[in-house]
């Protein structure tokens, strides 16, 4: 986040707010450390404030893509039968917590055509809590994204042989992106695309099963 702060004031001549306790310039938001996506930098005071308190009431929509593991797919078994799209209903950190979920053809977005190790999801949460998209794609269906280190993402994959994986992991990511935030409020919509990386996987993925 320093290098983003650096490059906008220093070298774009970009303003951005101050209100932040950490003394951290334009951040209202942030994104899991390993994750990728949309982030929001307000340029005054006024609009950071303004923008808080949209996060703070749930006012804010926001989704994301996620790789996941299927089931069992580290030892190379059949997928467990999962509805296309539902409600997640499931606490996280002792919280109630919903987030609404479905499957995307694979071929649509990455090229992951035929893989059973994994599959993508877009998803949507009502609350926002902390790890709430990780915590439900690892328990409410069985299927940690790919490479998270603390919701078993990473052991699943671990086996599987990927030059691209392996890359990712050396770097400390994981497959979850924050590719949408909509603000009702001002009709404004940000998005983002995925990773390049994300292909990457794919394909050598998509070569393992070949």
């Amino acid at each position: 986040l320093q290098e983003i702060e650096t490059i906008l004031i220093e070298e774009q001549a970009v303003p951005l707010s101050k209100l932040n306790p950490d003394g951290s310039r334009g951040f209202v938001h942030r994104l899991d450390v390993g994750t990728s996506g949309c982030l929001v930098l307000a340029k005054n005071n006024a609009m950071h404030a303004m923008l808080i308190s949209q996060f703070f009431l749930r006012q804010v929509h926001k989704s994301y893509i996620a790789m996941v593991c299927n089931p069992s797919s580290s030892v190379g078994q059949d997928k467990v039968a999962c509805p296309r799209s539902g409600v997640i209903d499931h606490p996280v950190n002792g919280l109630p917590a919903q987030s609404s979920y479905a499957f995307l053809d694979k071929d649509h977005l990455l090229p992951l055509k035929s893989s059973s190790l994994m599959s993508i999801l877009q998803l949507t949460t009502k609350q926002g809590r902390k790890h709430q998209v990780r915590v439900h794609c690892a328990e409410g269906l069985d299927r940690p994204i790919v490479l998270d280190p603390l919701y078993g993402g990473e052991r699943i994959m671990y086996k599987v042989d990927s030059t691209a994986l392996k890359k990712a992991r050396s770097q400390c990511q994981f497959c979850l992106h924050a590719d949408q935030i909509f603000f009702p409020a001002l009709g404004v919509t940000v998005k983002a695309p995925v990773p390049a990386w994300w292909n990457d996987i794919c394909n050598d993925v998509e070569r393992r099963q070949q």
